[in-house]
């Protein structure tokens, strides 16, 4: 199951996640790409919150 497919299954159950992606190459560590990923979620999250009302109860969310 991929993330875009996983993120569209929440959803449709009303919920939202954030994730970061990041491929690693090569010379690029296990570790550095973690971290790649992580610093990728906040953009994800202010994207979701930019288009979202933070306070809007769950059922009146599309």
């Amino acid at each position: 199951m991929t993330v875009l497919r996983a993120g569209r299954q929440v959803k449709s159950r009303g919920y939202h996640i954030s994730y970061g992606i990041a491929h690693r190459e090569n010379g690029i560590g296990a570790d550095r790409t973690a971290h790649e990923a992580d610093e990728r979620m906040p953009e994800h999250k202010r994207a979701y919150y930019a288009a979202h009302e933070r306070r809007m109860p769950r059922e009146e969310r599309a």
